[in-house]
């Protein structure tokens, strides 16, 4: 055997096994002169070969995928007052989604990209997966610009494409964030009840500890974001009076 037949063979060998019958078919079909329309359908039968082989080999990353998914933290934090009351609750913020998924992205070859268009009023996001065989699976939701707590027009598009975006990512990917986040576990006092939600901290302890709270903020070792979201994560859950305060200290 040559050297030249031993490349060739060695090269043959490479391929995928079930894909050498379509080349070698192909091969022939030109040394014999086939016509167009027969390399076309040989052509086609390759490219729908190709493209089952690039599904699963997508699946299989999917489900190695999920499997590395970490548990992940919400750590954002809505909080806000209207004519209709006190509106409180906690969701997985899209950067930190982000950041805990990339590794398990990077090992399993898997990417993803947001496409977002905008018609009548009505916000579209779309997140695409790929994984590196070409195959791509896409998540796409709707939505009108968020206008709660009297965000402006820019703040509630961006609201709204954010919102959209997260879950999109989460939806295509399997991704379920600790606690499950629905938006919807959010917390609503009626102005008109002038009871205190029972869940909120006591005005005693928080005058107690509102000196020791506001000294860090004040030194630089907390946002009034940041120590907000850690006294939350400790389920002390402050008032609309208490949260306005601490916002007082920051600024």
């Amino acid at each position: 055997m040559s050297n030249g037949e031993l490349v060739a063979s060695d090269q043959q060998s490479s391929l995928p096994v079930m894909a050498q019958p379509h080349m070698r078919l192909i091969e022939i079909a030109v040394n014999n002169g086939a016509d167009i329309t027969q390399l076309e359908k040989l052509m086609d039968l390759q490219e729908r070969y190709e493209a089952n082989q690039a599904k699963k080999e997508f699946n299989a990353a999917m489900s190695k995928f999920q499997a590395m998914l970490p548990v992940i933290e919400k750590l954002g934090i809505v909080d806000y007052t209207t004519s209709k009351g006190r509106t409180f609750y906690q969701y997985a913020k899209i950067e930190d989604i982000a950041k805990a998924i990339q590794p398990a992205l990077k090992e399993t070859g898997l990417s993803y990209r947001f496409t977002q268009s905008q018609d009548n009023g009505i916000i579209t996001v779309r997140c695409i997966v790929t994984h590196k065989s070409g195959h791509s699976e896409y998540s796409e939701l709707v939505s009108s610009p968020d206008i709660s707590g009297g965000k402006d027009q820019l703040k509630s598009i961006a609201s709204a494409i954010s919102y959209l975006r997260r879950y999109t990512l989460t939806g295509i990917l399997g991704i379920v964030v600790g606690g499950e986040d629905d938006d919807g576990d959010s917390v609503q006092y009626d102005n008109q009840d002038q009871q205190k939600p029972v869940n909120c901290y006591p005005d005693e302890e928080f005058n107690k500890n509102f000196p020791a709270w506001s000294k860090k903020i004040t030194d630089g070792k907390h946002t009034v974001d940041s120590l907000h979201q850690f006294l939350t994560k400790k389920n002390i859950i402050l008032s609309q009076d208490q949260y306005s305060k601490l916002q007082q200290v920051g600024k």
